[in-house]
């Protein structure tokens, strides 16, 4: 089964990895920060042979997106670009993305759907992607890597003329394409409109820029700040202007990106559930058996060690429900299905 609600899971469960300064800690979340676009995601995609070169170093807007969907295709590059109507080599490129689902007639402008993938640019040149999680009313709410150099979530209004378009994945099960439950202590504050000069929100990034759309970074601390000036929300890189509130902690002193804001007051981070596991959990991995698919007879061997969650599949139906990914330096060699009660909480 290729459904919306899986491939969503696998994209939100990738929220918060920054790319990295050099090939190194490539499967870290947060490790080795920098602006070099070396990720896991083009390294993977790369040992599954998808495209017609190596694509590390390059931009990843793309890539992100086709390694969201290697995963819900198990693995299978093949099976991954029928999904995503792929007939060649080249779709680590917006524009090369957009023509393949254009050639199959899978391509649309209007009327979004969850799983969509969105492509954005200005002047019909394309520049910018990432897979549409919902629609609510007239904002679009969507899933994407190689925004400021991370992946997030992000809002944009459905007459933004950064948006150009959609294409639509060949999911298994249509009617199954709905959006996944979101709890709204988890939804950075990225809306149009929701945020006002004057606000008095939590800042809880590390880095501020000189303008709305700088690419050099300065670093700084988190805290209470007020928005001072708000530039072009649907499309600069850092559309909100903060400055720090006196008393507090935070140094903040010019523009950041909307995912780094929140309601002053707001819950921010997942509530804890220690009775149960959920996709995203950094868990111990005791086995030493992986699989391929969550029902596969055979198993392959592996190491133990710290690892992450990336999905949950009929659970207590199927042989193997969890899917772990290694995390960290310790030697785990973790990829793929695991039985329960392999592993428990760090």
């Amino acid at each position: 089964m290729y459904t919306v609600k899986m491939l969503l899971e696998i994209a939100a469960a990738e929220i918060g990895y920054i790319e990295k300064e050099t090939n190194a800690h490539l499967d870290d979340k947060t490790a080795n920060a920098g602006d070099n676009n070396w990720t896991k995601y083009a390294r993977d995609l790369h040992a599954a042979g998808y495209y017609q070169a190596n694509k590390n170093g390059y931009a990843w807007c793309d890539m992100f997106v086709d390694w969201c969907f290697l995963q819900l295709a198990g693995g299978n590059p093949a099976k991954a670009q029928e999904i995503i109507c792929q007939t060649g080599p080249y779709g680590a490129g917006c524009d090369f993305s957009a023509r393949y689902y254009k050639y199959q007639n899978r391509y649309h402008t209007t009327n979004p759907q969850p799983g969509d993938q969105i492509f954005f640019g200005n002047n019909g040149a394309y520049q910018h992607t990432g897979i549409v999680e919902k629609v609510v009313g007239s904002v679009v709410h969507t899933i994407e890597g190689n925004t400021s150099n991370k992946v997030a979530r992000r809002t944009y209004s459905l007459t933004s003329s950064y948006i150009l378009g959609y294409g639509r994945p060949k999911f298994d099960v249509e009617e199954e394409a709905t959006e996944p439950e979101q709890e709204e202590v988890e939804e950075p504050i990225s809306r149009p409109g929701k945020v006002a000069v004057g606000d008095i929100v939590t800042f809880n990034g590390t880095k501020h820029y000189t303008s709305a759309n700088s690419t050099k970074p300065v670093s700084c601390r988190p805290g209470k700040a007020k928005v001072t000036q708000i530039y072009r929300p649907e499309s600069s890189k850092h559309p909100y202007h903060l400055v720090r509130e006196k008393g507090g902690t935070s140094n903040v002193y010019g523009w950041v990106d909307a995912a780094d804001i929140w309601e002053l007051g707001q819950p921010q981070g997942e509530p804890e559930q220690p009775e149960t596991f959920e996709v995203g959990d950094i868990v111990e991995f005791t086995g030493n058996t992986h699989h391929v698919s969550a029902n596969a007879v055979q198993g392959k061997p592996c190491k133990g060690g710290k690892a992450k969650i990336t999905r949950i599949y009929q659970l207590g139906k199927s042989k193997h429900p969890y899917h772990l990914v290694r995390v960290g330096g310790d030697g785990a060699t973790v990829y793929g299905w695991v039985d329960a009660g392999t592993f428990c909480k760090v």
